[in-house]
């Protein structure tokens, strides 16, 4: 049986803004995407993002972080 080691940043049931930015530094807050739960964004989503809106994120633990433009 083997056991789970917590990581520094183990999935909470819900995340909160100042739980992101700790996790992504001085990002503006913008750039992560909240229309699903952070932590349950998948590959098919960002998939889905950038053929309706053109944009391109990044998938990070299941989070969705929008890559700056410039």
């Amino acid at each position: 049986m083997s056991t789970v080691r917590d990581a520094p940043y183990a999935r909470k049931a819900e995340l909160t803004l100042a739980d992101l930015s700790q996790r992504f530094g001085p990002i503006p807050s913008w750039r992560i995407r909240t229309t699903l739960p952070p932590g349950t964004a998948t590959g098919v989503d960002v998939l889905r993002i950038y053929n309706d809106e053109c944009r391109l994120c990044e998938l990070v633990d299941g989070i969705l972080v929008e890559k700056d433009a410039g």
